[in-house]
């Protein structure tokens, strides 16, 4: 059984993106989802498309999808972003989640 979250728990993930969005200029959204279709990182490409994460100024948004029931989760950056963190940093967040 998949435990739901709480109040205190969104706040917790409130305040880390906050913290994280005032050490850079990217645009970060977190989605979390109880169905899934198809595999998480095409869910997750779906979502920060429908979301038009692509279209900030600086490309610079970054969507971390999470899938509860399977607990996978994908973390999608667009291009501004990536040109400035490149892969080494994505493999290490992703390691660190």
């Amino acid at each position: 059984m998949v435990k739901k979250l709480t109040r205190r728990d969104l706040k917790e993930i409130f305040t880390a993106i906050h913290r994280a969005e005032l050490k850079t200029s990217g645009e970060i959204r977190v989605h979390l989802t109880e169905k899934i279709k198809g595999n998480v990182l095409d869910q997750a490409m779906r979502v920060f498309s429908k979301l038009r994460m692509h279209k900030t100024q600086a490309r610079n948004g970054v969507l971390i999808f999470i899938s509860i029931p399977q607990r996978e989760f994908s973390i999608i950056g667009d291009e501004g972003i990536h040109k400035r963190v490149g892969d080494f940093f994505w493999k290490k967040t992703r390691d660190t989640m």
